[in-house]
């Protein structure tokens, strides 16, 4: 098995996200509230005194697994789901349930019916393990991004949300002309420091609260589109605009989900995760491109950037107007 497939794998066995969306809608009634006939989650939502935006999150989930069927708007129960969860001689939601909800189940069900937590005024840095973990990430992925790229007119990078600096050192690695200035925490920062080469410079800030440094001709930002709720998603594709010179290019790293938000399989599982933290999801190519037509990037494209199956995150360039 490739390095790939194996990292694959143990994602999915890692995931408990499917088993959590089981047992939140087993303990919502969410099934049963379906076996009368398709619904759309606002009215799923007013009939079980949920959240109609977190619901939708679970049930787009919910249809990834199979246990729904989506017709937007509107869910059904899949055939497996109609047998075997709704209340009747072969019911076997019981099983399911069993106890209190607790870990991953609870924070969801919690999220489901009373909706994301307020923001806090400061943002919350990942734990260090994470930390590290996405800067290996980027000393594999970062090289072949760069290479996918052609910078060499290019002369500073602003790598928004940048972490540990991983991305920003592969870029300056492959572009010998290229400055990288990285945007993140104070405490991800002072790691950061310790790690990086001499033309990295590292600047603390909130890149949604604080201004970011001017005078760049290329933005990355790497898996940070996910991480916001969606109004502030929005305006951060604006502050990343308003970051670029004119005719600057952005490169947008992220995951980007089809129309529905129901494929990929792991993106619609790992929403639930989101949903049940910062209050975000993961958004569908075409919210994304509507927020870069709307912030006022022209020229959007997708990079082809080959990862031999490594990263399931895909890429978007787009160019200031």
């Amino acid at each position: 098995m490739d390095e790939a497939a194996a990292r694959s794998k143990l994602f999915d066995l890692a995931d408990d996200g499917p088993a959590a969306a089981l047992g939140v809608g087993v303990r919502l009634g969410l099934f049963a509230a379906l076996a009368g006939g398709s619904m759309s989650a606002a009215e799923l939502a007013r009939g079980l005194g949920a959240d109609s935006g977190a619901l939708e999150v679970l049930a787009d989930a919910l249809v990834a697994v199979g246990l729904l069927e989506k017709d937007a708007p509107l869910y059904a129960n899949a055939e497996v789901t109609a047998a075997c969860l709704v209340p009747g001689a072969a019911y076997l939601g019981d099983r399911v349930v069993t106890g209190r909800p607790r870990g991953a189940e609870a924070r969801l069900l919690r999220a489901v019916r009373e909706g994301p937590r307020p923001v806090p005024s400061a943002a919350v840095p990942l734990p260090r393990a994470l930390s590290r973990a996405l800067y290996r990430d980027a000393q594999v992925l970062g090289p072949r991004l760069a290479q996918s790229l052609d910078l060499a007119r290019s002369r500073h990078l602003l790598d928004v949300g940048g972490g540990l600096g991983g991305y920003a050192a592969a870029f300056c690695e492959a572009y010998p002309e290229l400055r990288a200035t990285v945007v993140d925490l104070p405490s991800v920062v002072r790691e950061g420091r310790r790690l990086a080469g001499p033309r990295l410079e590292f600047v603390e800030g909130d890149f949604l609260r604080d201004p970011l440094p001017r005078g760049c001709d290329v933005v990355l930002a790497s898996d940070i589109l996910h991480g916001q709720r969606p109004s502030d998603a929005a305006r951060l594709v604006c502050v990343l605009h308003d970051a670029l010179e004119p005719g600057g290019l952005l490169v947008l790293r992220d995951v980007l989900m089809e129309r529905e938000r129901t494929a990929p399989r792991w993106g619609a599982l790992f929403s639930l995760t989101l949903l049940a933290g910062p209050g975000s999801r993961c958004y569908a190519e075409d919210e994304v491109r509507g927020w870069l037509a709307e912030a006022g990037f022209v020229d959007v494209r997708e990079a082809v950037v080959d990862t031999e199956g490594w990263d399931p995150n895909r890429v978007l360039l787009a160019t200031k107007g």
